[in-house]
């Protein structure tokens, strides 16, 4: 009984509170999921409460249900040559293992970035630590993940999501030099292409609220880590780099489980990913 009065009173504090999400992941930071050589843990309670879920439900858009991209489309999608390929991909579609491979290295030497193990286990439904000598790793683009393989169906409903989730990432590891070489003080311009992709950022997360045909439970990982990024570039915006510069490398991984979470969100039938 005293629980539930507790909710009921938070509730209306939340609902009095302008972006009342961002406000409580700002001021629990705990709250929000971490990664850490590879491997997708938690540091605190659960990533999104269902009462951040409800007040994300009541404030995101709408959009008609059956505004599903053509399989047509899809293919026609995956098969243009879009700057969202992904720099820095070889584009390799596949990694035999060889002896002394682990899978951020392979990451490392398929994309560029070692951020992409977590990618590369999700789309093999494999543990990180779980490889075998001799086995194939399919190791596709981003934008093949969802035009080829399991996000195909995410991709067919939330098509500007994902859209925009590739160029946000795209246009980050392009800046990614330029932040390093203004560490002592951002230029303006600067601030502004980073300010853009704060924007950016929070509208991709209420399109992933959006109704969409046969989507019942909402991608509450991956609107948790697009939240992580988020923040993680927020205090970038602010000059806060962390030790050895690690905020600039955690946007890189949270925007890559933003893939993998949305690819198995799809794969299982958009129940609660």
């Amino acid at each position: 009984m005293i629980a539930r009065a507790l909710v009921m009173v938070m509730c209306w504090q939340y609902c009095c509170a302008e972006s009342s999400l961002d406000v409580y992941l700002e001021e629990n930071p705990s709250s929000i999921a971490d990664v850490s050589g590879g491997l997708i843990s938690q540091t605190g309670p659960a990533v999104v409460t269902e009462l951040e879920l409800q007040l994300q439900r009541e404030q995101a858009p709408t959009k008609q249900k059956d505004a599903v991209v053509s399989r047509e489309e899809l293919r026609r999608t995956g098969e243009a040559p879009l700057p969202e390929q992904c720099k820095g991909y070889t584009g390799a579609a596949s990694h035999k293992v060889k002896a002394g491979d682990v899978m951020s290295t392979i990451a490392y030497n398929t994309y560029g970035n070692s951020a992409y193990a977590t990618l590369i286990s999700v789309v093999n439904q494999k543990p990180v630590s779980k490889i075998y000598v001799g086995e194939e790793l399919i190791t596709p683009s981003p934008l093949e993940v969802f035009t080829k393989l399991d996000g195909q169906e995410v991709y067919r409903r939330y098509p500007y999501a994902i859209r925009d989730l590739l160029s946000i990432h795209e246009r980050y590891k392009e800046l990614c030099p330029t932040l390093l070489e203004q560490r002592g003080g951002l230029h303006e311009d600067t601030v502004a292409k980073i300010d853009q992709m704060l924007w950016e950022l929070n509208q991709t997360k209420k399109d992933f609220f959006m109704e969409s045909q046969e989507v019942t439970d909402y991608p509450l990982n991956t609107a948790a880590q697009l939240q992580s990024a988020y923040l993680n570039l927020k205090e970038i915006r602010k000059g806060q780099y962390g030790k050895k510069d690690v905020n600039l490398q955690k946007v890189h991984m949270y925007l890559v489980n933003c893939y993998s979470y949305a690819m198995a969100w799809g794969r299982d039938g958009f129940t609660s990913k």
